[in-house]
């Protein structure tokens, strides 16, 4: 089973902006040339893996078939974490963590 998009660049082996960028525009140029009208929305999705709620992608694993102990063991490294500021060795209270994913 393979829960990647052919169209998935990012973080592979291989694979890059330019390699993204040339199949964009090859797959614009086939629209072009076969007529059919063709849109683009760019998107700048700044601190996307912060901003990745943990329950939600807990029930986006589920539901490409993750289960059992490797989603339980996923689901124990992302959730129940804590995080806390310090400046000048003064600590702030820490604070859970409900979403973005450990880099």
């Amino acid at each position: 089973m393979n829960i990647l998009s052919e169209k998935q660049f990012a973080y592979l082996k291989s694979k890059s902006t330019v390699t993204q960028l040339l199949s964009t525009v090859d797959d614009w140029v086939r629209s072009r040339n076969s007529g059919v009208p063709t849109d683009g929305i760019f998107l700048d999705l700044a601190k996307a893996f912060d901003s990745v709620p943990h329950e939600r992608l807990i029930l986006k694993l589920r539901s490409y078939g993750i289960e059992g102990s490797l989603l339980t063991w996923f689901s124990h490294f992302i959730t129940g974490r804590k995080q806390r500021v310090v400046v000048r060795r003064t600590f702030s209270e820490w604070s859970p963590v409900s979403s973005g994913t450990p880099q």
